[in-house]
């Protein structure tokens, strides 16, 4: 099975699952996780580590977000705008130039051997490569904010920012789905929002974890959906069936 196939575990074989309740775009939000150059570009910072250290991984992270993730997140990315339904943007990055505010575990990656910051990375305040790639970048209007945890509830406004539009349920897609994507996911259901993961519009650097998270989230938490389901969905929305959106 490719990375970008969804799991799509039979939830009957399964003793404790989540109820089936069908997609609906009413109501709803589309979120759309760490889709940043830093990750994302092969020549970036993760590219680069990839290439060296993990070639089959590498090109297999980057052949599903080029092919497959990226067109996907911004084929629903168009309808949701078409539609007029909230759209969220999340980044990962610190704030402060000495990365303090990033998760230990985290900024123990931009220490060298004797604890001591190395000059740069690609998630500091002033880095480009935080920036989204250029195929999914907020307009003005759409919600954008920054995280310095693994789950965008935990470090962000965004669950009084959703509480606010009314929204109900949440459509999720970005990376990684073994990470940032599945515990805001998780965070999100346990929160009480009908939670939605774009299978193949979310991506791990290993698809064996794309796979196993997928799975367990659709078992458990939520559900597993693809973007030909909800964009079949999303097709019979227009703008002139919806209120403009007040600012």
């Amino acid at each position: 099975m490719a990375q970008h196939e969804p799991a799509g575990p039979d939830r009957a074989s399964y003793p404790i699952r989540f109820p089936d309740v069908p997609y609906d775009p009413e109501d709803s939000a589309l979120v759309i996780i760490d889709m940043q150059r830093y990750y994302l570009d092969p020549a970036g910072p993760i590219g680069t580590r990839l290439r060296a250290e993990f070639p089959r991984l590498f090109a297999e992270f980057y052949r599903a977000a080029q092919e497959t993730v990226i067109p996907n997140l911004h084929r629903i990315l168009t309808l949701y705008r078409a539609a007029d339904l909230p759209i969220v943007h999340v980044t990962t990055g610190a704030q402060r130039l000495d990365r303090g505010d990033l998760l230990p575990h985290i900024r123990r990656r931009f220490e060298d051997s004797t604890g001591a910051a190395v000059a740069a990375t690609g998630l500091d305040p002033v880095s480009t490569w935080r920036e989204v790639v250029a195929e999914l970048a907020p307009r003005p209007g759409e919600v954008v904010l920054n995280k310095v945890t693994r789950s965008a509830f935990t470090s962000t406004g965004l669950d009084s920012t959703l509480r606010s539009l009314q929204v109900r349920s949440l459509l999720l897609g970005g990376i990684a789905s073994d990470g940032c994507v599945h515990l805001t996911a998780l965070d999100a259901s346990d929160r009480g929002y009908w939670t939605y993961v774009l299978a193949d519009a979310s991506a791990a650097f290993d698809p064996a974890m794309h796979r196993s998270a997928v799975e367990h989230f659709h078992r458990l938490w939520g559900t597993a959906v693809t973007t030909d389901e909800v964009a079949d969905r999303l097709a019979s929305i227009t703008t002139t069936d919806r209120a403009p959106a007040t600012t």
